[in-house]
C-alpha cells in the first residue's frame, strides 16, 4: 500500500514565503478583528441575570384521584418562552413599560438534568429589576398551571354533578311511584328499577368524591423551591477570552485573506516563479534602492554606491553571463522587457560597468529610439548615436562616446524627433552590430524597447546572440507569457532574466 502523501517542504516554504510576503495584510486584518471584538465587549451593556427554581410537579389524570400525569418539562419550558398570556401577566402585575415580546427575548429556561425542576432567569441591566422579574415570571407560572390544573378537575366535575342531579330526579320519580302504586307487582319491578339507579347513584358520587380530591392536588402543581436573589455579579462576554477567540478568528481571516490574494495575484512574486513563468535561468535578482527615491532618476548604482547589496547584485548578473559566455556564444545581446518601467535601461547600464570592471572591452548601445534614456546614466550628449548608423553611413567611431570607465564606451540614440515609428532593416542592422563590434570588443549590450510596445524589438532581439528580459515585482504572468511567446515566435535565443526591484531582506 503506498503511504499517505505528506506535504512536500517545499511546499510549506512557499506558503511561509507567502504569509511572510503579505504579513502587513495579515496583521492589518487581525488587529481589525481584534479592535472590533474589543469594541464589542464595551458596547455591550452589562446585565445582571437572577434565577428562580421550581419544582414540577405531577398532577392527577382529569376523572381520577389515583393516577398521575407526569410532567412533560420540555414542554413547560417552552411554556415559560412563549406564553404571552404569561408575559402578559407579568407586564401588568409589575408595570413593567416593555411590551410582551421585549419581556419574552430577556426571559430564559432550562431543566436541570434528571429532575422536575425548572430554572426560569431574567437578565437585565437593573440586578433588582432582573430579581423582581423573575420572581413574577415563576409566581406566574405556577399560576398559569394552577389554572390549567383546577380548570382541567373543573371540567370532569360538572358532567358528573349534572348525571347525579338527573339520577336524582328518577329517583324521586320512581320513589313517588311506588308510594302510589297499589299493585304488588308493579311495586316489585319499580323496586327492581329503583335499585339500579340506586346503584348508579352510588358510583357516580364516588367517582364525583374521587375528582373532588384531586382539587387540592391540583392546586398546587408547582412549587417555587429557590425565589429569585438579587445578582451581585454582570454577566457578559469575558474579556480575555473573547480577545483570544477574537485573535484566533482574525488569525485565521487574514491567512485565508492573504492566500485568497496570493491566488488572485498574478504579479511575479520570487525568482523562481520568474523562472517557472520564462522557462529559463535567472541571472540574478537586484534589490530595491531604498534612497532611490525618484524612480526616473538615471542612476548608475555601481558608481554612486559600489558596496551596496544592488551593486553586488550587478557584479554576479555579470559573472553569470559571463559564465554563460564561457560555453556558449555570446557577445550581442539585448537587455529588454514585456513593459515600460521594468529597469530595462537601468539593467542594461550597470551590466555594462560591470562587465568592463571585470576587464571586458564593452560597448553599451541605447537602441530604444522611443524613450531613450541610456545616455543619461553616463552623462554625455545625445546628439548622434545609434539612429544616425542605422539610418547613415557614419563610421561607429563618429557616434560612440568614451566614458570615465575604463573599457566601456558608449553609443547613444541620437536624435530620433522625426522617426515617429522607428524601422529596422535585418542586414543593415547586422552590418552595424559588425561595425560596433570591430576587433577588439567583446560584449555588445543594446537597450532594446519594451517587447509588447515596440515591433521592433523583435527585429533586434533575431540580430543579436542573446536576450535578457527584465522584470520586477509588478510584472505579471499574462504579460510575461506574451513577451516570452513573442520571443519564440521571432525564434530569438533568451539567455536569461533579471528580477528586479526586489524587496530586500536585512542581513542579520
Amino acid at each position: 500500500m503506498e503511504s499517505p502523501a505528506e506535504p512536500r517542504s517545499d511546499d510549506v516554504r512557499e506558503y511561509g514565503r507567502i504569509l511572510w510576503r503579505r504579513k502587513g495584510q495579515i496583521v492589518l486584518v487581525i488587529t481589525g478583528v481584534v479592535a472590533a471584538v474589543l469594541l464589542f465587549t464595551f458596547v455591550v451593556p452589562r446585565t445582571y441575570p437572577s434565577s428562580v427554581s421550581v419544582l414540577v410537579k405531577a398532577l392527577p389524570v382529569p376523572g381520577t384521584s389515583t393516577d398521575m400525569q407526569t410532567p412533560n418539562m420540555e414542554t413547560e419550558k417552552t411554556l415559560v418562552l412563549l406564553s404571552s398570556d404569561i408575559a402578559d401577566r407579568v407586564r401588568t402585575s409589575t408595570s413593567a413599560p416593555e411590551t410582551d415580546e421585549d419581556l419574552m427575548a430577556h426571559i430564559s429556561a432550562r431543566v436541570v438534568p434528571n429532575t422536575e425542576i425548572l430554572v426560569i432567569t431574567f437578565v437585565d441591566p437593573s440586578p433588582q429589576r432582573a430579581a423582581t422579574l423573575a420572581q413574577a415570571y415563576a409566581e406566574e407560572y405556577v399560576a398559569f398551571r394552577v389554572r390549567e390544573a383546577t380548570g382541567a378537575v373543573s371540567a370532569a366535575e360538572a358532567p358528573l354533578e349534572n348525571q347525579i342531579s338527573e339520577l336524582r330526579k328518577r329517583i324521586d320519580q320512581l320513589n313517588l311511584h311506588i308510594a302510589n302504586s297499589s299493585s304488588p307487582v308493579a311495586r316489585r319491578k319499580l323496586g327492581t328499577e329503583l335499585d339500579e339507579l340506586l346503584g348508579q347513584l352510588g358510583i357516580l358520587q364516588q367517582r364525583l368524591l374521587g375528582v373532588r380530591s384531586s382539587l387540592d392536588v391540583a392546586k398546587d402543581p408547582a412549587t417555587i423551591v429557590s425565589p429569585a436573589q438579587v445578582p451581585t455579579a454582570a454577566s457578559g462576554p469575558d474579556k480575555a477570552k473573547t480577545l483570544l477567540i477574537g485573535f484566533l478568528v482574525g488569525l485565521v481571516l487574514a491567512v485565508g485573506v492573504a492566500l485568497l490574494r496570493e491566488r488572485l495575484d498574478d504579479r511575479v512574486k520570487s525568482a523562481e516563479e520568474l523562472e517557472r513563468a520564462m522557462g529559463t535561468r535567472v541571472l540574478g535578482s537586484v534589490p530595491r534602492v531604498t534612497a532611490w527615491r525618484d524612480a526616473g532618476e538615471a542612476r548608475l548604482e555601481l558608481r554612486a554606491d559600489p558596496e551596496s547589496d544592488v551593486s553586488e547584485s550587478y557584479r554576479m548578473i555579470a559573472a553569470n553571463l559571463l559564465a554563460l559566455a564561457s560555453r556558449e556564444l555570446v557577445t550581442t545581446l539585448v537587455v529588454t522587457s514585456a513593459v515600460d518601467g521594468e529597469g530595462k535601461t537601468t539593467t542594461a547600464s550597470n551590466l555594462a560597468v560591470s562587465l568592463a570592471e571585470q576587464g571586458k572591452k564593452v560597448v553599451v548601445v541605447s537602441a530604444d529610439l522611443r524613450h531613450p534614456r541610456l545616455h543619461e546614466f553616463f552623462g554625455i550628449e545625445n546628439d548622434v548615436g545609434f539612429a544616425d548608423l542605422q539610418r547613415d553611413s557614419l563610421p561607429v567611431s563618429k557616434v560612440e562616446r568614451d566614458t570615465d570607465i575604463p573599457n566601456l564606451r558608449v553609443i547613444g540614440s541620437g536624435r530620433t524627433e522625426h522617426q515617429v515609428r522607428p524601422q529596422f532593416e535585418s542586414d543593415r542592422l547586422s552590418h552595424v552590430l559588425s561595425s560596433i563590434q570591430g576587433t577588439d570588443v567583446q560584449f555588445v549590450v543594446m537597450d532594446a524597447p519594451a517587447l509588447l510596445e515596440a515591433a521592433e524589438s523583435s527585429v533586434l532581439a533575431r540580430g543579436v546572440d542573446g536576450v535578457i528580459l527584465v522584470a520586477d515585482g509588478r510584472s505579471t504572468l499574462p504579460t510575461l507569457a506574451r513577451a516570452v511567446s513573442q520571443l519564440r515566435q521571432a525564434d530569438v535565443r533568451i539567455i536569461g532574466a533579471v528580477y528586479n526591484n526586489v524587496q530586500s531582506r536585512r542581513r542579520g
